[in-house]
This record gives C-alpha cells, structure tokens and sequence, in this order.
C-alpha cells in the first residue's frame, strides 16, 4: 500500500553555499548489553592515561583530568558526580579548550597555594608552568608563568652549582611534583640531566617571602635518598655514596628516561617515600625514607602496593605509573595506576584502581578494578576505526568499530570488529553492543582492521573489503542476500594482491563515474591511492598496480613521514564530490575541485574541519543517523574509543550509505520544475504529521501540513537541491530532489 500526496512548489531567489562545521552529538545512548548502559560511551577512549584532580566547574567539588599520552596529547576532562564513598564520574568536553596545548606529560599541582590546581607540563627540555586564574565571570583558564631573570623563561629555571640552569625534564619520565620538605611550597623530584640518580629542586618560595607563590628552584641535592637506579635492568641500588656536592654518583650510568615517580607518605613519619615505575618493569617499587624531610636515605621495601597488603598487586604492561587522587569522594587519596608510553600496553584494561582503606598518613591500597572509566565508554583497544554499515537491513544504521587490536600479552595484538546494533528509531539513534567479534573475524588473524562496504557483485547487498595494517585488502563477500541480515565469508584474502605499505583505509566508491564501484585506499605515509573497477556490476575487477597512487596530490603528513589518511568521499546536492580525511595528528581535513580532476590536484577546503582534535589518528565514517538530512561522523582514534559529532553546513550525503536516504520514500517527477508527488511505500494507516522542505544548508524552507489536495506554495527560494523530510508517528523520512526551472 502507498500514501500519495502532491504538492505544487513555485520557488524563486537565490541559494547560498555555507561552510563545513562539526558539533559534538554526546547525547545518543549507548547499553552495554540488554540491562546496563554506558554512562560516558562517546568519551573516545583511554590507553596511557595521566590522572590529575581539579575543581573544573567552580562547584568546590575536586573532579578529574585525565591528559592521554601521545605524539599529541589529548586532554579529557570528567566532572564529579560523586557522593561520598561512590566514583561517578560524567564526561564534560566543554572544559578541554581551556587547557593550553601539552606536551608528553601534565600534572596539575597548586603552586601557589590559592586552593586551585595549576599545571605543570613537559616542553622541549625542561617543563612550564600555568596558572589557575578561574574566576565566576570566565570560569577555568590558565595563564603562562614567567620567572623574573630567568633566561629560559617561560622554562622553569633552577640554581645550580654554576648558576641558574633551566630544569631538565625527560619527556619519557614522570617528576614527583609535591612539597618534599614539607615547608608549604611545592618542590620537585626528577631523574637528573646525564645521570641515574634523582635530583631534588627545593623551592625557595617560602624560605624567601614566606608564602608560596614564587616558584624560586635550587639544586638542593643530585642524590636525593641516596639511590640509584640502573638504566637497562631497573635495579634499585640504595645506600650509595654519592660525590660530595656533586647531581651524580661515581661512574653513573646516563640514565635514558623511562621512569615515573610518586612522592607520598606511606609510613606515618611525615616524610615522602616513593613509588617508582619504570620502562623495562611490569610493576612498582617502594622505597621507603628512612630518613627525615631535610635528609632522605631510602631502602627499597619491594613490590608495591604490596605494602602493607594488597589484593592484587600492579602489573601493567609497559611502563607503570602511578597517580595519588581521591577517586571516591571519601576524603582519602587513592592510587591510580595506567602506562606511561604508547607502545605494547594494556590497552583496554590500562586503568588501574587501587581505594585507599588506610589513612592519610598510612594509606592501604585495595584493588578495585583494571579500568577505570573505560568500563563506561566505548573501548576497543588499540586503535578504533569506525563504520555506519546496516548489518540486520533494518533501515537503521549499525555501528561496527574495527581495532589494531586487544592486548593479549607479550606484544600479541588481537584485531577484531565490535558490533553496536541501533536499536532506536530512524530520528532517535540508540545502540546496544552485540559482540566484540563481528562475524568471527579474529580467527583470521589481523591487526588494523579497517571496515568498507559496496555491493561488488551485483547481488543486491553489500560485500566487505577489510584493510589491514600490513596494507592489505582482503574481500568479504555477503551471502545475506538484498534486504536480508549480512553474512560474510571471506572470499579472497589479499584482494587482487593490492599492497599499499601499510595502513589500509579503503573506501568504495564511483569516483569516475562509471557505474561501478571503485576502491579508494589511504594508508600510513599519508597519501590515498585510487584503483579503478575494470571489471562489471556484476563482477569487480582490479589490478594491484593503482590507477592513481597520489590521489588529487593529498598527503596529511607533507612533512615527515607518517601521516595515517583516512579517507571518505562524499557528495553534496548538486552531485559534486567532497573528500573528508582523518589523520595522524587527528585533524579533520576536506577537499573540493574534484569531478573531472582524478588525475589532478584537488583543493584543499579546510585543513582543521572546526578546529576539531579529538586524538592521533582519528579515522570517520559518517551517515544520517537521526534523519535530519545532516551527516553524523562516527571520530575513532588511536585511544581505541569513539567520538559522535554532527556535520553541519552544506549539506552532504555519504556515498558508503545511501540506504540511510529511505527506499520506501519516493519523490517524483525528480528533478522538478513544480509539481512533487510523494510516494512512501507501506504507507497507509500511520498518519503523516508534518513535511518539511530543507535547503542545501539544511536550513527550514517550507513546513507542511500534509492534506489530500493539490497545495500551491510561494516561496523566496531559487531553483536548486533541496530535502524532503516526511514526519510520521513512527519514521522520519528524508529525500533528496532538485527544483529546476519552469
């Protein structure tokens, strides 16, 4: 049965072209399984996390910053919920863009003792400081310190036996940042420059001015407890003589970086011991100060949080380090533990949390759990890679998320693809979680996977093409049947032995515009290779020699040397493709200028879609998700999460998904001069309560209320593409026609 309605439309004026904009679109629900849902599921996802507490809202309540380490580091931020004795934690972008760019690592420590926290970040060779100016007016912002005549400025100095000197950081070390001799400023604990020793920075501030809001560093003592660590072995050494006077111990090794300290008092004698972690270890060691806060002498006690007791000791794999923040709302910090490097981790359990159940001054740490806040979000390992694909042909667009991998131990990755089914409606997304295995791919034994989806032998449903990290396709042919649940068997593995380095990112489209899908490949240096269909609609052909293997001259990375494109062509109204791209640095790239110009140099439109960067190596997908005739954009990164947001703007359609524009509406004559009839299929009780007309720009035009006459309409519209959007009491329908001139 079909509900016909026609409309005559007399439109004149003009149409204006707008530019690409992305908005974040948190609010579609996401369940665990059938009972439970995820409370942060578009959070994106933590693999080497860094933890700080500080009051993001001004409320007096400490909430939580998490800075994710990487090439580019990505700082989350999480507002409290909490009660007392409960973790509850809300995902609040908002405050991201407050914080200034960060280098390897972040600690947000008050400085100044005005009871906010301010940060300390890694730059190249030493590290900066920022203040916390928030105020009710302008809420969180940070202002970069400078010290008085120090020529490193705005790099924090220290005084030297030669002088002032900047402080040396090592990039892949983590400093203690506390107040050491326990004077009320705040000093610094670091692995000194050309040693294995560590170096305390005492801070003059109060000796001074009597208060605490200078930031004046002397060398204090190069052998701070009189240990040493060894590079390679990470062997303790305690009781050492060291030269007198001198940052280094008799014949040192040069200590590369590496480690991570944690400066607490874990005994009750009011002087900081520590907790080390190190590159070449799994777990913790405690060192405990046998001395006092003006002379530390340190042995080392063992594995901690072994000590005093513990349930289940750390074992993170690479490079543990430990943060002290109370997670729990109970007045007590707790010790927090993930890696502190972006190669071979735990990657989806790399959370570790550890409840304080001692005291302030004599903590006793008790396991909880191996991941924290990653058990509310969206969190496939290493590396996500998104896409909207209608796997039960529901009309709904599923999400399936492909991974580089699970950490499975000894440097062994696991690639798989999760499988979020949409259980809402064609206006209200909703996902639920399937399985972490999508049609059993695992048992093929690849890293890196990278989902596209086209019909490549004409049966009416989508086959798969799946890259890999090696830079291989491999064809997955669906045997589901048109209008039926997929069902993939792989049908030839290294697709027509297509190699593109490494990093496959394939899309499938008709870029020539010939009738027949052809395969668009990104991969790791940063470049996208184009590889026409040779074949028919019923059977794809290709050679593994690309048509084109510098695609409109796009590289993501012009520089040096990896880039990571991650292509997806799309269209706007008037048929003209677009090019977005993910990439290395998580940039959002688009291009124009390319029907008729394959073997040319397409335009770059805007090399950071809004500014947004959301992690390394962000790679998209996009669909109408929600029927409102604009693209959603499904952002994974190297995290292993997903970010959800809107692309607004022109409007535009995804070529990977044109069954989310709905087969059962029909619009014609298309294009039309002035009459349009309306045509939905299976359409016969459900009333129809509203037809809307956008434009281009997805802007309002014209709102109808549907009748069985001829209505005449005078709009201030020139001819041009437009959207139909049908709304029922159940469906939301969107279609795509063009108004010509009469």
């Amino acid at each position: 049965m079909r509900k016909l309605i026609t409309y005559i439309l007399l439109f004149m004026g003009t149409t204006a072209f707008g530019q690409l904009s992305l908005q974040r679109y948190d609010g579609i629900p996401v369940n665990k399984d059938s009972v439970s849902s995820f409370e942060n599921p578009w959070a994106g996802g933590l693999n080497s996390a860094q933890f700080s507490a500080i009051d993001l809202n001004g409320d007096g309540i400490k909430d939580l910053v998490v800075c994710e380490r990487q090439i580019y580091a990505k700082v989350l931020t999480f507002i409290n919920n909490g009660n007392s004795d409960s973790v509850d934690y809300h995902y609040a972008p908002q405050y991201e863009s407050a914080f200034p760019p960060i280098g390897q690592w972040m600690l947000l420590v008050d400085y100044n003792c005005d009871g906010r926290e301010d940060i300390y970040t890694w730059v190249s060779s030493g590290m900066t400081v920022y203040r916390n100016d928030y105020d009710t007016a302008n809420g969180l912002q940070f202002t970069l310190v400078s010290q008085s005549g120090n020529a490193w400025s705005p790099v924090l100095s220290t005084e030297g036996s030669l002088g002032p000197v900047n402080m040396y950081m090592n990039p892949f070390d983590i400093p203690a940042i506390t107040d050491i001799d326990n004077d009320g400023d705040v000093d610094v604990l670091a692995f000194c420059f050309g040693c294995n020793t560590v170096e305390y920075n005492r801070n003059y501030s109060m000796e001074n001015y009597g208060n605490c809001d200078s930031l004046e560093y002397k060398i204090e003592d190069g052998c701070w407890g009189n240990f040493s660590e060894d590079p390679l072995t990470n062997v303790i050494t305690d009781g050492i003589m060291c030269k007198g006077g001198s940052n280094a111990v008799n014949n040192p090794l040069l200590h590369p970086g590496g480690s991570s300290i944690l400066a607490l008092d874990v005994d009750a004698d009011t002087d900081k011991d520590l907790v080390l972690g190190n590159i070449n270890s799994y777990e913790f060691k405690l060192l405990i100060n046998e001395g006092d806060t003006s002379d530390a002498i340190v042995t080392v006690a063992g594995v901690f949080p072994d000590f005093p007791q513990s349930s289940d000791k750390v074992s993170i794999q690479n490079f543990p380090a430990a943060y002290y923040v109370d997670v729990n709302n109970d007045g007590l910090k707790d010790l927090l533990a993930s890696p502190n490097t972006t190669k071979s981790i735990r990657n989806y359990n790399s959370v570790w949390y550890y409840e304080n159940q001692g005291t302030s001054s004599a903590p006793v740490f008790i396991y909880q759990k191996k991941n924290l806040l990653q058990d509310e979000m969206i969190e496939v390992g290493e590396g996500s890679f998104p896409a909207f694909f209608d796997h039960n042909q529901d009309g709904l667009m599923d999400l399936l998320i492909g991974n580089y991998g699970y950490w499975g131990g000894s440097g062994t990755y696991y690639g798989k693809i999760s499988y979020y089914k949409n259980i809402g409606t064609p206006s209200t997304p909703s996902f639920e979680l399937i399985t972490r295995d999508y049609e059993g791919i695992s048992a093929y034994n690849l890293n890196g996977l990278i989902p596209a989806f086209g019909d490549l032998d004409g049966d009416g449903d989508d086959d798969m093409i799946l890259g890999d990290y090696n830079g291989m396709l491999h064809y997955f042919q669906n045997t589901g049947g048109a209008g039926n649940t997929a069902s993939f068997i792989l049908a030839q593995a290294n697709y027509f032995s297509i190699d593109v380095g490494q990093d496959a990112a394939p899309q499938l489209v008709d870029l020539n515009k010939d009738g027949l899908l052809d395969l668009i490949v990104g991969e790791r240096s940063g470049k996208i290779h184009f590889y026409e269909n040779i074949g028919t609609v019923n059977n794809a052909l290709f050679v593994n020699i690309p048509t084109n293997n510098f695609l409109g001259g796009v590289d993501v990375e012009p520089q040096c040397c990896s880039g990571y494109n991650t292509p997806k062509f799309l269209v706007n109204g008037s048929g003209s493709f677009y090019l977005l791209t993910g990439s290395e640095k998580g940039t959002i790239q688009s291009y124009t200028n390319i029907d008729n110009n394959i073997a040319g140099n397409f335009s770059l439109a805007n090399d950071s879609i809004s500014g947004v960067v959301l992690g390394v190596r962000s790679a998209i997908s996009l669909a109408d998700i929600n029927g409102d005739g604009q693209l959603e954009m499904a952002v994974g990164t190297w995290r292993g999460g997903v970010t959800m947001l809107t692309l607004s703007g022109e409007v535009l359609i995804s070529v990977d998904n044109p069954k989310a524009y709905d087969r059962a509406l029909k619009v014609f004559p298309n294009p039309t001069s002035g009459m349009l009839t309306i045509d939905i299929e299976g359409q016969n009780t459900t009333p129809i309560r509203s037809i809307e007309i956008l434009d281009i720009m997805g802007r309002l035009r014209l709102s109808l209320a549907p009748n069985s006459q001829d209505v005449y309409l005078v709009g201030n519209e020139s001819p041009g593409v437009y959207f139909l959007k049908v709304i029922t009491e159940d469906q939301v329908y969107t279609r795509k026609f063009i108004l010509s001139e009469n």
